[in-house]
């Protein structure tokens, strides 16, 4: 019995289940596949547009880092952004712990000093640098901040210097000395000093920081030059992964 036979054989209502079944898999695989194009050629356009309709009724939501933190490109729901909101009047801040802990060498028999500021300069050179720029970051001093990095540091990352944040309620803060190096390269030859900054930042609202949520932990490594005749920050790595 040949081919044509044998379909003969088959019952009408069979054959037409069979060209139905046939059909219904070869639309749903032409939608699977115009679903997938779809959603990559429209995938940025999408998540932008979604995040800025979130952002008209959430003015808090910030989509993406900014300046020195790139990297972590997401969406995150941060506290609401204030910038007459004085953080030294936060009962709650206040009862976290605030000290600025310094570290004098990474092994866990270095000795620790609680900073002030009698006491910081003192220490090892750069952390009397560091010291005030923590404090600055506290106040939501911006002109302090970006007092602390050298021209170098702007030029080398393509970055402008930071346009303001508010106050932001740091906390665990501390500054670890990973030591130094007399370095001679094509800028010349000058003492570099590195140290690593961890805090975590209470209420974040992501003005300072974006690219961490409220009460996460941060640690950066910074390196701290006398290039020019004055300590300043040169260099920094974000985020560092430093446990101490």
């Amino acid at each position: 019995m040949n081919s044509q036979e044998q379909q003969n054989n088959i019952p009408r209502s069979a054959r037409e289940q069979t060209k139905k079944l046939k059909k219904i898999i070869i639309i749903t695989f032409c939608v699977m596949v115009a679903f997938v194009v779809v959603y990559f050629i429209f995938s940025a356009f999408l998540s932008d547009a979604i995040t800025e309709t979130l952002t008209g009724y959430f003015p808090w939501i910030k989509d993406g880092v900014r300046n020195e933190y790139q990297g972590n490109n997401f969406t995150d729901i941060f506290y609401p952004i204030d910038y007459d909101h004085d953080i030294m009047k936060d009962k709650e801040y206040l009862g976290l712990d605030r000290n600025v802990y310094y570290y004098a060498s990474s092994d866990q028999y270095g000795s620790v000093v609680v900073l002030d500021e009698d006491n910081c300069g003192k220490q090892a050179m750069g952390v009397t640098l560091l010291y005030e720029f923590v404090e600055a970051i506290i106040a939501g001093d911006v002109d302090t901040y970006n007092a602390c990095f050298s021209d170098y540091y702007f030029e080398h990352k393509e970055i402008e210097p930071d346009p303001g944040f508010t106050m932001t309620q740091l906390y665990d803060i501390k500054i670890t000395n990973m030591g130094q190096r007399r370095v001679s390269d094509e800028l010349g030859e000058y003492t570099q000093y590195e140290f690593v900054l961890q805090y975590s930042i209470h209420k974040n609202n992501g003005t300072f920081r974006s690219d961490i949520g409220s009460d996460e932990s941060a640690a950066n490594y910074i390196v701290i030059t006398d290039r020019n005749g004055k300590l300043l920050i040169e260099n920094t790595l974000f985020p560092y992964h430093f446990s101490h």
